[in-house]
């Protein structure tokens, strides 16, 4: 399922386990700390949140890479160390990648450092990802939806249609994406299809943008025509 830092984030009140407790709780405790003063102790626990939360709790995986950095960065803004640990755990996750021993989960973290709730730096990690296109196409394919958003507001439009492909093609997958959610709602409640409503129309209005960039206006009001149908049905 895309999008799912944010998803994360609406199901953590939800979570349950000894392990997720404890998680949040350190977490927790940490941003206390940060608050109190405390900055060093605050910085070495950010830290180690971040290279071993997952170990103890996977389903940390979106709160980790958003709610904690954002937290980390609040420190960061007050402490300068604390912004030199995050550039040199970013910088560290980077050449990794660059080197060819890269993964998926590393490309989120350092997307996630570059983003603007961290560092601020997206352009790295478009370099990055065109690099991995170039070298390393197959774990490129496997980090597009992490970058999406990123490429198309770079104005990469061909860069970014090489991974839709056809454009009506990658709509088809949305639609089936969104009304399997559909299904789900009586499961999840409201709150999930406010989330599957927006994600699905957030990345419409993308695959249209792109489309259009691309003088494929008709695909694109063919699109925009059926997601509007979907939305209001």
């Amino acid at each position: 399922m895309k999008s799912w830092w944010v998803f994360g984030l609406v199901l953590l009140a939800g979570m349950a386990g000894l392990q997720a407790e404890t998680m949040r709780e350190y977490l927790q405790k940490t941003i206390r700390l940060a608050n109190d003063g405390e900055t060093q102790e605050a910085l070495d626990r950010f830290v180690w949140f971040h290279q071993h939360a997952l170990e103890h709790e996977p389903a940390i995986y979106g709160v980790r890479l958003s709610f904690a950095l954002s937290y980390w960065k609040k420190l960061a803004d007050v402490y300068p160390p604390a912004l030199t640990a995050m550039q040199e755990i970013r910088d560290r996750s980077q050449k990794r990648m660059a080197s060819g021993d890269g993964s998926k989960a590393l490309f989120d973290d350092v997307v996630a450092f570059n983003g603007e709730l961290a560092l601020n730096e997206p352009e790295k990690s478009l370099a990055l990802f065109e690099l991995l296109d170039r070298k390393q196409p197959e774990l490129a394919r496997k980090c597009w939806p992490r970058i999406r958003k990123t490429v198309i507001a770079a104005g990469k439009y061909r860069l970014a249609r090489k991974y839709y492909g056809d454009a009506m093609n990658a709509f088809l997958t949305l639609e089936n994406e969104y009304e399997e959610n559909v299904r789900r709602y009586d499961k999840f409640g409201p709150r999930f299809q406010t989330w599957n409503e927006d994600n699905f129309a957030e990345e419409v209005l993308d695959l249209v943008k792109v489309a259009d960039a691309l003088g494929q206006h008709d695909v694109a009001g063919k699109i925009r025509a059926q997601a509007n149908t979907l939305l209001t049905r």
